[in-house]
């Protein structure tokens, strides 16, 4: 690969691959490289391992950007030049282990671009091995993370921010659970209470025990139960040293989600100062009562709301009442119940009541009052409103005095003044009087309080001044204008600076006042204080903004109905989440994109809205999206239709279709783990089933690799013609279990990889994307679990996830299976162990019987030989002294014809005629027989040959012969026992190296079942039938291609059933009855073949037909 002029070798880029079209594909994908590496934001840098201080060889164009500098001042150098003296040395630590190390790392560091300013790279590091495994290069990923780490230092300020203000509030801070223990509690609440610290208030104080008077614990907790808060909940409570204090407290419920109480949260106040000054207020009210008792004047005080607290004696004598009669009524309560005279007084003085109030200061007002004894007097009535520190009404206090005789003198004088100077020094709003040139001549108390100076800081000063800098040229216009007779008033809005370097906001409204000739003199200015209101409109405009950005920013979908269910307004996150423009929904009814199924449920969460106004109301339903699909959104909606700023019903959804699937997935996976069973296959079957099915793949396999082949061991929905077994070169499930690792290899457009045309699967199906997982067993990686798809999808990180838990799942089934293979495996070697165990005992039991049998024989063969020897020794000698006797008895009859009677008469006694022809017969009939002797003798020696435990040649025909010669007592014929005929056929055979006695026990144990076969079929047929075959038994022997002999044993008797010749060479098996066979001889002859000669014995039988063993010994 060229990059830049600089050569890579392509193994160090990309894994080698092998099948399609090779040079061409590799250009195209090193081409889609060089397109990707320039596309992409974040800065991609590749560095030479192989030169000293790794220098780098390659930058793509992000990384220009990112750090400033251009490609001809990168390339060659190493990255050092990003760093500055505040650069992180650990990480830089980290970075230099990592490339001496050759291995992937990750960090973030502070670096600094060319022209010198700061950011945050959160730079990756990852070496490239050729085929050999060398590293030759490093490749570096830097993305600037500077917001991010700006948005986290921001939490990290508000997180200490707001810590801060817990934790140096003046007023108490607490959490208590339902029964009154303290969770949590600020320093200043410790303080309150008398303990050192707050764990020390949380482990010994308890709301329960907090309040002096107990009955108050009882009112808490009723009125918070009743009202869900508590607003200035005043009590007098204990603290620690036993001391008490008055508190007030604000407190609130905090509660769950499904309602269920969690813990109270609130704020504590100490108002034990408070409740002294009410108590010494107590004491001066009384001397108040008693010094306006005094007062000549008719005064009474009201509170806040118009009740009547306060009447003096001359005020009580006006009106003709008792103290019970008005105290704690409001004026119209007493109108209402009083005589028309003390109603007509009541309402005339309550008149004024609203324009004191709108007036804030002291008021005064005459009224003519009829008096109890008749007549009516002028009254001057003056009032006074109170107010709380907060600004709120909390009292006016009003004083009637009869000024009928000094009204009647100065009436015109004073009233005119009276009136001018209450409004000119109490008014509301601030005023001043000003010089054409706006020289202040006299300012009132509200408008020095408003611009923080005093009126002698104002008198004989240019207003104008005190005007903000950027307004004061367009107020000084105006004022020229008025004084030049071009306006006759104006009204602006500006700011004034005060000395302490505030702005107060004031809506300016100046006149002229003319002098007696009509020329404007002075100019009075009334300025209302206006900065609240400012104020009010600056946050109202900021949290305006803030909610609008919210709105359009939130990835959450807000939504406004009217009464309906027809679309008002659609939040831009709509066309992200559902894919439509926001105006493509207005107008449109909500039903019209409901779910079928949902519908019911829709339309009576929208009744509940209707029926709940500004109550919050859940909701959820599944809305199609633009293409068709379904989307399952959860929210919360509230009925603001009374709200003239809404007028609709407000809804604010989310999807929640990633969550219901998780559900449904996470429902399906514990389904499989329980349905599992012992068997491992089944196992592995079902979670490749799984796979597919949640996955919704076109079908999905799990195969293992090995061997260059690829074999699928548990498919779900694969085609009819899905091949088992596969060569491995070439898939794509090749590759990912060579490179193994734990995450998931998800690749959307297979087309467009090398797969399209190396992967035969992919090629003849047409796949279009591919999810898999390699699959571990202990440290190696031996299979893999893949999802197919025949459509383009892109795999979430949530697929990743399901597949990565599913093929985890078959490596621990894999993993359970090889562990009852290897216990399979140690049964079945003990079971051969056990089974060899046996053979030996019985074949070393057998060895021993045949041993004592041999020695046995060997020794009755030498006992008989030793007198044989000596009688066929002898007997040719007794041969020849007896013809010599009957050769000279002969002579004597010939010389002498006649003997004496004597004679003649013993001579027919023995019958000498007889005795002399017999006795030669009689001398050869014993030869014979001593020969036969000898022969039985030498086949007793032959059969035993306790001393050949080695291979020796031996003449397979003569230990059949000797076999048959042990048996021939069986082969005769007896009383009801025609006995066996043996037919022998015997081929060409050479000696053959073998263990002659054991092949002889081979060859007992066969003829000898044979026999027995052909006795009992015998008996049975003798009892039915007379009609029956002549039992026989053919022994053939050959050679096969010179290298095996061939010993054929066949009997005509009854034959062998097939199930039982499948057990015939097992031992302990026989079909024998009980006591008549061991089930040894077979088992024992097999092993005598098998395991001692390598050759084979086998049997062939017919049922009622005929029963066949051969035995095949390979010539040595």
């Amino acid at each position: 690969m060229q990059i830049d002029n600089i050569s890579i070798h392509s193994e160090t880029l990309s894994p080698t691959r092998t099948g399609g079209n090779a040079p061409n594909l590799i250009e195209e994908v090193f081409r889609l490289y060089d397109r990707a590496l320039a596309a992409t934001s974040n800065g991609i840098t590749i560095a030479d391992a192989t030169q000293p201080d790794k220098p780098i060889v390659y930058c793509n164009p992000a990384f220009e950007q990112i750090t400033g500098y251009d490609r001809s001042e990168i390339i060659g150098h190493n990255c050092r030049f990003l760093q500055g003296p505040d650069t992180d040395r650990a990480a830089l630590d980290q970075i230099r282990v990592a490339l001496q190390e050759q291995h992937d790392c990750k960090v973030v560091l502070k670096n600094y671009r060319k022209d010198g300013t700061p950011f945050w790279n959160e730079l990756t590091i990852s070496p490239v091995r050729d085929s050999s495994g060398i590293v030759t290069h490093f490749i570096g990923v830097q993305s600037d993370i500077s917001d991010r780490k700006q948005a986290e230092e921001a939490l990290k300020q508000a997180e200490e921010k707001y810590r801060s203000i817990f934790e140096n509030a003046t007023e108490g801070i607490f959490q208590t659970s339902p029964d009154g223990r303290y969770l949590s509690a600020n320093p200043a609440l410790a303080r309150m209470y008398g303990y050192d610290c707050p764990s020390e208030l949380i482990a010994k104080c308890s709301a329960k025990n907090l309040y002096a008077d107990r009955t108050r614990r009882a009112s808490f907790m009723a009125e918070i139960r009743q009202n869900g808060s508590l607003k200035e909940f005043e009590s007098c409570v204990r603290r620690a040293d036993g001391s008490t204090t008055w508190i007030s407290e604000n407190v609130r419920e905090v509660r769950s989600e499904a309602g269920e109480l969690l813990y109270y949260e609130g704020t504590v106040a100490e108002i034990a100062d408070r409740k002294a000054a009410e108590a010494a207020l107590r004491d001066r009210e009384y001397w108040l009562k008693t010094a306006i008792d005094a007062v000549p004047d008719a005064i009474n005080l009201t509170d806040g709301e118009g009740r009547w607290l306060i009447a003096n004696d001359c005020a009580l004598k006006l009106l003709g009442w008792e103290t019970a009669d008005y105290q704690g009524k409001t004026t119209a309560e007493l109108a209402a119940a009083a005589d028309p005279r003390v109603r007509d007084i009541l309402l005339s003085w309550q008149e004024t009541d609203e324009t004191t109030w709108e007036a804030g200061t002291l008021t005064s007002s005459s009224q003519i009052v009829p008096l109890p004894t008749g007549g009516s007097n002028l009254f001057e009535v003056r009032k006074v409103p109170l107010y709380n520190p907060d600004g709120s009404r909390k009292g006016m206090a009003v004083a009637g005095r009869d000024i009928t005789q000094q009204v009647a003198a100065e009436a015109a004088l004073r009233e005119s003044e009276q009136r001018f100077r209450a409004i000119f020094e109490r008014g509301a709003i601030g005023m001043a009087v000003a010089t054409l040139q706006g020289v202040a001549i006299a300012t009132n108390p509200a408008f020095q309080a408003m611009l923080g100076r005093s009126e002698a800081e104002l008198r004989g000063v240019d207003i104008d001044c005190c005007v903000h800098p950027e307004d004061a040229p367009a107020s000084r216009q105006l004022r020229r204008q008025l004084a030049g007779g071009d306006r006759q008033a104006y009204q602006i809005e500006k700011r004034y600076l005060r000395p302490d370097g505030s702005i107060r906001w004031g809506r300016l409204s100046a006149s002229v006042i003319d002098n007696s000739q009509g020329m404007p003199q002075f100019i009075l200015k009334m300025v209302e204080d206006i900065t609240d209101r400012k104020q009010a409109q600056s946050a109202l405009l900021q949290n305006e903004a803030k909610w609008r950005s919210l709105i359009l920013n939130s990835s959450d979908i807000i939504t406004i109905l009217d009464a309906s269910g027809r679309i008002v307004y659609e939040s831009p996150s709509v066309e992200t989440v559902l894919d439509y423009e926001p105006e493509e929904l207005i107008d449109r009814m909500i039903l019209d994109f409901i779910h079928s199924d949902d519908i019911a449920a829709v339309i009576s969460q929208q009744e509940k809205l209707i029926a709940n106004p500004a109550d919050p109301i859940a909701l959820e339903g599944r809305f199609r999206r633009a293409d068709g699909s379904w989307c399952f959104l959860e929210g919360v909606g509230i009925n603001l239709l009374a709200d003239p700023a809404v007028n609709g019903i407000v809804v604010n959804s989310r999807d929640m279709t990633a969550r219901r699937q998780a559900e449904y997935r996470l429902s399906k996976i514990n389904e499989c783990f329980l349905g599992f069973t012992t068997d491992a296959a089944d196992n592995i079957q079902r979670l490749t089933s799984l796979a597919g099915e949640l996955l919704g793949g076109s079908s999905a396999i799990y195969s293992h690799v090995g061997g260059g082949l690829l074999r699928a061991i548990a498919t779900w929905q694969t085609p009819p013609d899905y091949p088992e077994v596969d060569r491995a070169e070439g898939h794509i499930c090749t590759d990912v279990c060579s490179k193994g690792g734990d995450a998931a290899v998800a690749i959307p457009d297979l087309q467009n990889t090398i797969y399209g045309k190396s992967d035969p699967a992919v090629i003849r199906y047409q796949l279009k994307s591919y999810l898999g997982q390699a699959v571990r067993l202990g440290d190696n990686y031996m299979g893999v679990m893949c999802v197919l798809y025949t459509e383009p999808i892109a795999p979430t990180e949530a697929d990743c996830k399901l597949i990565g838990i599913i093929a985890g799942a078959i490596g621990v089934e894999e993993e359970r299976a090889a562990g009852a293979a290897r216990d399979r495996q140690k049964s079945r070697e003990l079971q051969t162990a056990l089974r060899e165990l046996q053979q030996t005992q019985m074949q070393l039991v057998q060895t021993e019987k045949m041993s004592s049998l041999g020695q046995v024989l060997a020794g009755i063969a030498h006992e008989i030989n030793n007198p044989v020897g000596f009688v066929a020794g002898n007997l040719c000698h007794v041969r020849g002294y007896v013809l010599d006797l009957l050769e000279i008895v002969q002579m004597y009859r010939e010389e002498y014809p006649n003997p004496p009677a004597k004679i003649q008469k013993q001579a027919e006694d023995i019958d000498l005629e007889f005795l002399a022809e017999d006795l030669p017969k009689l001398l050869n009939s014993m030869q014979t027989g001593c020969e036969r002797i000898v022969e039985i003798i030498q086949t007793l020696r032959n059969f035993s040959r306790t001393d050949e435990a080695k291979l020796k040649p031996a003449d397979i025909h003569e230990g059949l012969e000797s076999t048959l010669l042990m048996l021939n007592s069986r082969l005769k014929a007896k009383p009801n026992w025609q006995g066996i005929k043996v037919i022998k056929e015997y081929g060409e055979l050479p000696k053959i190296k073998c263990h002659p006695g054991l092949l002889n026990q081979v060859f007992m144990n066969i003829l000898a079942n044979a026999m027995d076969a052909l006795e009992e079929s015998s008996s049975k047929i003798n009892t039915t039938t007379t009609n029956s075959s002549f039992p026989t038994i053919t022994i053939k022997t050959e050679t096969i291609d010179n290298k095996s002999i061939c010993i054929r044993i066949k009997d005509n008797g009854p034959g062998i059933p097939q199930d039982h010749i499948v057990s015939l060479f097992d031992p302990f098996f026989t079909t024998k009855p009980v006591g008549k066979g061991t089930g040894l001889g077979l088992s024992i002859s097999h092993q005598i073949v098998v395991e001692k000669h390598n050759g084979k014995l086998q049997c062939l039988s017919q049922a009622d037909k005929e029963t066949e063993f051969i035995i095949e010994i390979p010539i040595r």
